[in-house]
Order: structure tokens, then C-alpha cells, then sequence
């Protein structure tokens, strides 16, 4: 500036500095956005200067005409048969790219000493699209007993280290479901605690950096779901579960959950097509969801608790959850949190299955 010379700022290198600051679930979301960036410009570079309401009107056009793309185990990029339009990618993308382009302006600019270094306000003109609404993935409570009482699948050996991907998925999805909702990525994380009066206490890695609480969450464990909570205790101490003894990260765990929930699928339509010839076709065809996802557990959850057999109300079933709300942040500044209120209403969810077919499978494995 001292030689008059114009600022530039590498927006790709910018990013992706600032996406190994960020959690590791919101920095691959940001680094993704940033490669794309990279295929509609074709290189590794971009100055900040170019980013204008054409430029990001450009950038939307070609996410949405691009074919989704998918990575083999060994690393090589394949194209699908299928676009991102109308999916989530477009306001994703372009959310990050916001967001990034801000943080540039609040680090270089100083305007109360005058020192614009980034004039351009895109965003302004440039409007991001709203995400479409997230689709309904709660399942009923006949197909979440069909998958307690799911038997385990032939294994090499005894031992709990030798789960297959189905049984592993199985097990944490109901783990999710009766601790409330609890994410996976949080069972990978959950740190070792004492389970003083059978209460795990944790930090919900999704909200923690959003709310002042740190989304702290403490949910008592139920006697329904005790054996998986026993069963999966990680033996060094390190964790609460064992999970990262198996999985590197967060993205290993959850590619193995959802090869697992494939396995599921497939099991649940065989029992419903043995119900089907057993009754000679006549008996009631049960629908079963296209694919059951885990966070299926999250929203079966909430879904029977609002229901009409237990009418849980809504704040608890907010609370439960640990969303973050902005109308009610202030409100939560004045209201110390009763735990009991969200034990209570998982008791009486958890209350309207039969557990037995767990309970009898975990005792025979001991």
C-alpha cells in the first residue's frame, strides 16, 4: 500500500486457511465448496476482486448442471448418472462462499479508519438461495421394532471387537434413539465419564460453537437401553464407547454406519416379503422408508414424542434435541435446565416399544 499497490487476496488459499480453523464436520463442508470453486474457474487461484453477482450467478449455473461426483475407496473421482439440482449444493456452496468472502471484508477492512481494501459487497445484489425443506426421515415405531428385534448376523467370533457393519448399525442406531437423539459423531467423541446416576453428559458437536452453553447435554441412561451402552464401553478409558478404537474419524464411522443401514434395508424388506408369502399376499402391505438414514433415530425421536400417544410438548422435544433457537436464547439466559423434564419424556418413548428381543440377544452374548 506504502508503493501504491493494488491489494489482492487469494480467495481459494483465503478459504481454505480458514476452513482448518473450523470444526472438522463444517470444514469439510467448506473445503467441498471450495473445490467446486476451483472446477468452475478452472484453477487454483482467484482473486477476491473477481467475485461479483455474475461471477456467484455463473457459479450457481454450473452446480447446478454439474453431475454429482464420488469417490472410490481408493481415491478416484466418478461422475453419477444425476445433477444437484434442486438438492441442497447450490445454497450449501454458495452459504460458505458468503460466508468466507465476510470474514475477508471484517479482516481487512477497517472502516473506521477508512482503509476499504475489499469494496465489493456481492452479496448485497447476489442473493443466496433458501435450502429446500429437509425431508421427513422419521420412521414408525413398527419398523424401529422390527430393528430391535433384528437377531445379529453370523460373525467369525464371540467377541464385541468382531460386530458386523449391520449389527454395528443397528446398535447405534437404537443407541441414538434412546439416549434422545444423539448424534454419531458425538458417540464417536463422547469423552470417559464416571455415569455418576447413570447420566451421560456431553457437548453436542453440531451447535457447541453456536450456544453459550456449549450445547451441553446430559441424558439419563434407560434400563431399555443399558446393555448397549455396557456392551460398547471403551475398555482403555480413553472415550465413553469404544467406537474409535475401530474408526479413525468421523467420516470412516460413518461410512460404516451407512453401509450397515443398506444391510438393514435389505433385511427389513426380506421380513416383509416372508410376512407377505406366509399370508398368501393377502395380508397388509407395510410401506417401508426407501432408505433408512440414522438420523432416522434423531427424528423418530422427536416424531413420537410429539405424537398423538404421548403429546410431549414441543419446547421439551426442542430441548431434548439441544437445537439452537434464536427466540430462545433469551428466554434460556433466565431458565436453569431441568434434566428430568427430557429423562422423563425418553422414558416414556422409549416405553411404548418392546425391548425384550435386545435384552435377550446381550445376555446371550455374555
Amino acid at each position: 500500500e506504502q508503493n501504491n499497490m493494488a491489494f489482492e487476496l487469494d480467495f481459494i488459499a483465503y478459504g481454505r486457511k480458514k476452513a482448518e480453523t473450523m470444526r472438522p464436520g463444517t470444514g469439510i463442508g467448506y473445503r467441498i465448496a471450495l473445490n467446486a470453486l476451483v472446477r468452475y474457474i478452472g484453477t487454483e487461484t482467484l482473486d477476491i476482486s473477481r467475485i461479483n453477482a455474475r461471477f456467484l450467478t455463473g457459479f450457481e449455473r454450473f452446480i447446478e448442471a454439474e453431475p454429482v461426483l464420488t469417490h472410490s475407496k481408493k481415491g478416484v473421482m466418478h461422475q453419477l448418472h444425476k445433477t444437484k439440482k434442486g438438492g441442497r449444493a447450490v445454497s450449501s456452496y454458495l452459504a460458505c462462499v458468503r460466508h468466507i468472502h465476510n470474514l475477508a471484508k471484517q479482516e481487512f477492512n477497517d472502516e473506521e479508519l477508512g482503509v476499504i481494501r475489499i469494496p465489493q459487497s456481492p452479496f448485497k445484489t447476489y442473493k443466496v438461495k433458501q435450502p429446500p425443506k429437509v425431508k421427513k426421515r422419521a420412521i414408525s415405531p413398527d419398523i424401529l421394532q422390527q430393528i430391535i428385534d433384528l437377531g445379529d448376523e453370523p460373525r467369525r467370533a464371540g467377541s464385541i471387537s468382531d460386530f458386523t457393519r449391520r449389527d454395528l448399525a443397528r446398535d447405534c442406531f437404537l443407541l441414538s434413539f434412546g439416549l434422545a437423539g444423539m448424534n454419531a459423531a458425538d458417540l464417536l467423541s463422547c469423552p470417559a465419564q464416571s455415569l455418576d446416576g447413570d447420566v451421560i453428559i456431553y457437548n453436542r458437536q453440531k451447535t457447541a460453537s453456536r450456544r453459550e452453553d456449549e450445547a451441553e447435554m446430559h441424558i439419563r441412561i434407560e434400563p431399555q437401553i443399558a446393555p448397549l451402552v455396557e456392551k460398547f464401553k471403551d475398555p482403555t478409558g480413553a472415550r465413553l464407547f469404544r467406537f474409535h478404537l475401530h474408526y479413525r474419524d468421523g467420516n470412516t464411522f460413518n461410512g460404516a454406519l451407512n453401509q450397515g443401514l443398506k444391510r438393514i434395508d435389505d433385511a427389513l424388506r426380506a421380513i416383509r416379503d416372508a410376512d407377505q408369502r406366509q399370508n398368501d399376499a393377502t395380508g397388509e402391505d407395510r410401506p417401508l422408508p426407501e432408505h433408512i438414514t440414522f438420523y432416522a433415530a434423531r427424528h423418530s425421536w422427536a416424531t413420537i414424542a410429539r405424537s398423538a400417544a404421548l403429546k410431549i410438548d414441543k419446547y421439551t422435544v426442542h430441548e431434548a434435541l439441544n437445537h439452537v433457537d434464536a427466540d430462545m436464547k433469551i428466554t434460556d439466559r433466565y431458565i436453569d435446565r431441568d434434566w428430568s423434564v427430557i429423562w422423563q419424556a425418553n422414558a416414556k418413548v422409549l416405553g411404548l416399544l418392546d425391548w425384550s428381543e435386545l435384552k435377550k440377544r446381550e445376555e446371550n452374548r455374555k
